[in-house]
């Protein structure tokens, strides 16, 4: 009689323990799809950034690639260049061009954007620099000539900033255009500083963009500093930039020195600014008159 009515206690309590079986084995299956969607979106995740990191890799071969690798002298001068990598591909982009007459083509540029795209539009670039510049073209007609061929084949949130001169090495004429660039520094014997702003607007943003030529002489002892704003927007843990001004303190607590220790000076000190977490492509181009 007691085991007839403890039958209905020992199976609640059986049907009991079945359902927390059932429960156990349900988590288990759902905690072991979750691994395996983890897994999965883990694997999907480093595969993406392994193509970001090609891609990445692509694109700076791309810019290192079209970046000179000797930079052409003339006599009475010397050229320095440098160029300070950051972790992400930009499109600064630089060149010196030998033409006949004892004269050179100098020019310094800053593509839009990051990664691939901004590096293949400095290659086009360069393309069409090396292709249309010649000591025959004014600057400001180099210019108008090169705004009209990116208005045609760039996207229209595109745009490049550009500086471009001829030196004249007999009788140290510089005639320029700045459409856009960060003012290069004429840095004198004596202390004293003018900056090359005459020009245009940015490559890029309007095909009938006018453009006008500028003209400095540069004097023995002078120093021609070209950069891009990866060297003044160098920036500290508080996020405080370089700036121009001290930019312009090194130029001058070093303007006797050659273009190639200026050129080092100049990324030493922003460089220690900085920490030397470069968020942006640093590039210099000096030209030094003897």
């Amino acid at each position: 009689h007691r085991d007839l009515h403890s039958f209905p206690t020992r199976r609640s309590s059986d049907l009991a323990s079945l359902e927390k079986q059932v429960a156990i084995g349900r988590e288990r299956r759902a905690l072991a799809q979750n691994a395996v969607r983890e897994n999965q979106a883990h694997s999907e995740m480093a595969s993406l950034v392994h193509q970001h990191e090609r891609e990445i890799a692509e694109a700076r071969a791309i810019q290192e690639g079209f970046l000179p690798k000797e930079i052409p002298q003339l006599a009475g001068y010397e050229i320095a260049s440098a160029w300070q990598s950051a972790r992400v591909v930009g499109g600064d982009y630089f060149d010196v061009l030998s033409f006949d007459g004892g004269s050179l083509g100098i020019c310094i540029a800053d593509v839009a954007g990051k990664g691939m795209p901004a590096a293949l539009l400095m290659s086009n670039l360069q393309a069409a620099v090396r292709g249309l510049a010649s000591a025959d073209i004014a600057p400001a007609d180099l210019c108008t000539r090169l705004n009209l061929l990116l208005c045609r084949n760039m996207a229209n949130d595109r745009f490049i900033t550009f500086f471009y001169a001829q030196l004249d090495g007999t009788t140290g004429t510089l005639r320029y255009v700045n459409a856009g660039h960060n003012p290069p520094v004429v840095m004198h014997a004596d202390g004293s500083h003018e900056r090359l702003t005459v020009g245009g607007i940015v490559l890029g943003a309007f095909p009938n963009q006018a453009f006008h030529n500028g003209t400095v002489r540069l004097q023995s002892g002078d120093r021609l500093v070209l950069y891009t704003d990866g060297v003044t927007e160098a920036a500290n843990s508080d996020d405080e930039e370089f700036g121009d001004g001290r930019l312009i303190e090194v130029l001058s607590t070093h303007r006797a020195g050659s273009a190639e220790n200026l050129q080092k000076q100049i990324l030493a000190s922003a460089g220690e600014f900085c920490g030397n977490r470069w968020h942006d492509d640093a590039t210099l181009l000096i030209l030094a008159a003897s």
